[in-house]
């Protein structure tokens, strides 16, 4: 019984692994946020637009799930801007959107990381802006002699 028992749990966490699910560890987070400001890792939120009212955690992109979903321009620039060997943290109001681009992300091979909600991250200590940092490609194309991240 109890080796049935042990078996199945090595399974349920096996069959889970890849499941995105976000940190809750307050150093963590100041850890990314740290990160992102120094370009380290990316930040990614993926509200929609008119969500953005309350402001976005310092740092971070802005990828509204509708963009994710229609796979246009905006979604390849972005993508093409992560580098694959470097962290993606991604959130959005509450977690469940973020949790779906991050299996996204790591089926495509990066090394992608929910961090929950924008709401809960406020109240964590992180640092807010009023509007997203500009997305790696556009930047490039705007400041002259800027290299793209990565």
């Amino acid at each position: 019984m109890t080796r049935r028992f042990i078996h199945f749990i090595t399974l349920a966490v096996l069959s889970f692994g890849t499941y995105s699910t976000p940190l809750t560890a307050a150093d963590n987070l100041k850890s990314t946020e740290i990160k992102a400001q120094v370009g380290a890792v990316t930040v990614i939120d993926v509200r929609e637009t008119s969500e953005l009212k309350d402001g976005v955690i310092a740092g971070a992109w802005s990828l509204p799930t509708s963009e994710i979903k229609a796979k246009g321009a905006r979604y390849k620039e972005t993508l093409a801007a992560i580098p694959k060997d470097k962290d993606v943290y991604v959130y959005c109001a509450v977690g469940g959107r973020a949790a779906r681009f991050v299996d996204e992300l790591i089926r495509k091979g990066y090394k992608a990381h929910n961090i929950g909600g924008f709401q809960d991250l406020k109240k964590s200590g992180l640092a807010v802006q009023p509007k997203p940092a500009p997305t790696g490609p556009i930047v490039c194309r705007e400041v002259a002699g800027q290299k793209c991240p990565g």
